[in-house]
């Protein structure tokens, strides 16, 4: 969900106070997923499939490039395939979504302390291509990790932020935000996709805001909870009007 409303939270998260008051906690984040290890056991990716199933099974539809990498990654390995299908039976013909937890199962223990994330990178024919590949760093992993690391860093202090923005839902897999949320981010947000569509960045942020506004929903009627914005329709609705994020 790179470069869109639901992009990662810990490039806009700093800290408040102590030592690093007003750094990103980015770094931080990544240098400890790199050790591997979730309250002292190892294999992190794994961990954090089983502790948020939805959001693993969310990852697979995310983007399109995701589902086809499962895919390929389940003719890879037929023989942990077959055994879910055992434990399995009602499910004989499983989809990528399916065996979400399995392949990221299997992934943290082939790639520790690495996470699958689309790379682009040009080509000899100076084409752009993007691919799922193993990496150690970068947006997604600093949000779908901020809910692991902060449980183990309670004691930071950091800067006051939405609060959907501190939990799993800070992914971008979630398939809502809150209104505030998606608002907190939209000069970030809005900002990048003036760059890659060489665009007034004050004019895209109107646009971009129009769309927010267009897919506000209020839970049972508006009579309980904050707006919610849609964000896998938001995103759509981004790369509709603005092509693909660079």
């Amino acid at each position: 969900m790179r470069n869109r409303v639901a992009t990662a939270l810990g490039p806009i998260v700093k800290y408040k106070k102590g030592p690093k008051a007003g750094q990103l906690v980015a770094a931080d984040i990544e240098s400890w997923f790199q050790q591997d290890k979730f309250q002292g056991n190892s294999h992190i990716v794994a961990q954090w499939a089983d502790l948020h199933n939805a959001v693993a099974q969310a990852w697979v539809n995310a983007d399109p490039t995701h589902g086809p990498y499962v895919d390929a990654w389940s003719k890879a390995h037929p023989d942990p395939v077959a055994k879910w299908i055992k434990n399995n039976p009602s499910t004989p013909q499983p989809k990528a979504a399916d065996l979400a937890v399995l392949f990221f199962e299997n992934f943290s223990e082939e790639h520790p302390g690495m996470f699958p994330s689309a790379v682009t990178q040009t080509g000899a024919d100076g084409k752009s291509q993007t691919s799922i590949q193993p990496v150690k760093d970068g947006s997604d992993i600093q949000a779908n990790f901020f809910d692991m690391w902060r449980q183990e860093h309670p004691d930071a202090d950091l800067q006051d932020v939405p609060g959907d923005l501190v939990t799993a839902s800070g992914s971008g897999l979630d398939p809502h935000i809150t209104l505030a949320n998606a608002e907190f981010q939209l000069d970030r947000v809005a900002s990048k996709w003036a760059t890659n569509t060489n665009r007034d960045a004050a004019s895209v942020r109107n646009e971009i805001d129009q769309i927010l506004q267009n897919n506000v929903s209020a839970p049972f009627g508006g009579l309980a909870g904050e707006k919610l914005v849609n964000v896998l329709e938001v995103n759509l609705e981004l790369c509709k009007r603005y092509g693909l994020p660079k």
